[in-house]
């Protein structure tokens, strides 16, 4: 899910995870792990809007984890302050 997606008014938890999952699942074989790192942050963002709290609480934590290992700083400040969001 990218940033486009989680904003639509009309995209539901359970669609914003078909969708993800389905990147995810493409992304996983080719090794690509910074997209695996955006479907968690775009279903973190999700989960927390619609107040599915230990759901984003995963996510974020794992899109969090994944950035942090892959140095990937813009990133990792971001799923940081969605995950500060959540307090």
């Amino acid at each position: 899910m990218n940033a486009k997606d989680s904003r639509r008014a009309d995209l539901t938890p359970s669609t914003g995870k078909r969708t993800t999952d389905r990147r995810c699942c493409s992304a996983t074989p080719r090794g690509i792990r910074p997209l695996i790192a955006h479907c968690h942050l775009g279903l973190g963002k999700l989960y927390r809007r619609t107040r599915q709290r230990e759901q984003a609480q995963e996510h974020l934590t794992t899109a969090t984890t994944m950035y942090r290992e892959m140095n990937m700083q813009f990133w990792l400040k971001k799923s940081e302050k969605e995950t500060g969001e959540l307090h």
